[in-house]
């Protein structure tokens, strides 16, 4: 007889679990490489930036509001961002390398193989959305090594048990025991860009 464990997501930002394989390069190169935005920087800076360095070449007029970025009327894209709400995971995953690099001062390799390490991560974990949890069963009392990355690209990892007897469940909400991770969205979280 087996028991679970849950990893509830009680923040507003869409994170990424899984459990089992080592990630903390990759844990240690964002939290390197990223700390900008958890300094308080906004994810609209880091559009502005992009924009700055040339970065964004849309066809049309690139305008930095308070609400994003709005391309003007020839452009369907920037960058190969289309019209739509931006998280930081969304744009280190879309944008091409050279304009990562440009935006983040760092060499295209760098930016590639950070590219690369968040996509790696995506792909062998499960998107958990607001309110939704993840959920694996083992031997009682089982423990494992547990990794979560929310769209704003902060890690944490910590080891969860499964429950003690059969049957059982221990539940970790990410608020209480993911505390590296930020709760609630920030007006500076998510960067608009517009078409019209």
């Amino acid at each position: 007889m087996g028991s679970t464990c849950s990893i509830v997501n009680d923040t507003e930002h869409d994170v990424w679990i899984t459990h089992g394989v080592n990630w903390m390069v990759l844990i240690l190169t964002l939290t390197s490489v990223f700390s900008v935005f958890t300094a308080g920087a906004s994810l609209a800076a880091f559009g502005a930036t992009v924009g700055v360095g040339g970065a964004l070449l849309g066809g049309g007029a690139l305008i930095m509001t308070e609400g994003g970025i709005t391309i003007g009327t020839t452009a369907a894209s920037i960058a190969g961002l289309t019209a739509s709400q931006w998280t930081v995971a969304g744009v280190v995953s879309t944008l091409s390398a050279t304009s990562l690099s440009t935006a983040l001062h760092i060499t295209r390799e760098e930016a590639e193989r950070i590219q690369k390490q968040v996509r790696d991560f995506q792909a062998n974990s499960q998107l958990i959305k607001p309110g939704e949890k993840y959920t694996w069963s083992g031997s009682l009392s089982l423990t494992m090594k547990v990794y979560v990355m929310n769209d704003k690209l902060q890690v944490d990892e910590r080891a969860c048990f499964t429950g003690p007897t059969a049957g059982s469940e221990n539940v970790y909400p990410i608020s209480e025991y993911f505390q590296q991770l930020d709760v609630k969205k920030k007006p500076g979280d998510t960067i608009t860009v517009y078409s019209k």
